[in-house]
């Protein structure tokens, strides 16, 4: 799942890399890569709109924004469209879900049944967007709490907040100057 939601293109100071999701042939290859869809078999213009919506709509959902999510969940539930799933209690063990359907309504049902089962055993309010470069990421800090996808954007974003602070602070040091002035001028 973070594998897919990084397929989004990024720059975070120490790489740039471009959307996976771009053009047919670039979803193609990275389906293909993932064992996620046969070689040779083709997207369409609309297959790759779908799996893109289908991304933005999950990374809205690991993004833990409230307002997002509940418009990323409808849009999660129009993307399904008439996707299927079996359920095979055949072999020892749990019973097994199996995404049915080819091409990307597959792609679409694995990766809807992965986050229904991540947000089932609570896993999914692990899986968070990162601050600063907007990478998806697995927060593994014991409090749930993490923010950055690595230590390199955290200090990154903690440097840009300390500037702003420093430059607000600067701008009203000089804007008290300027009224202690206007003030003696007009004695």
């Amino acid at each position: 799942m973070r594998c897919f939601l990084n397929t989004a293109g990024y720059e975070d100071g120490r790489q740039t890399r471009r959307d996976r999701l771009a053009t047919r042939r670039d979803g193609e290859s990275w389906l293909v890569r993932q064992g996620l869809l046969p070689a040779g078999r083709e997207l369409t213009k609309p297959d790759l709109q779908r799996l893109r919506d289908l991304r933005d709509a999950l990374a809205a959902l690991a993004g833990g924004e409230v307002a997002a999510a509940a418009g990323a969940r409808e849009e999660l539930q129009e993307l399904l469209g008439e996707t299927r799933f079996e359920l095979d209690l055949r072999g020892p063990g749990k019973p097994q879900i199996r995404a049915l359907g080819t091409g990307v309504d597959h792609v679409v049902a694995l990766l809807a049944w992965s986050y229904a089962e991540a947000s089932r055993a609570s896993r999914w309010s692990r899986l968070k967007v990162c601050g600063d470069c907007g990478r998806a990421f697995y927060d593994h800090s014991r409090n749930r709490t993490g923010k950055w996808c690595t230590s390199v954007c955290g200090e990154r974003a903690r440097s840009r907040m300390h500037q702003r602070r420093k430059r607000r602070k600067e701008e009203r040091i000089a804007r008290e100057r300027e009224a202690a002035a206007f003030r003696e001028q007009h004695r």
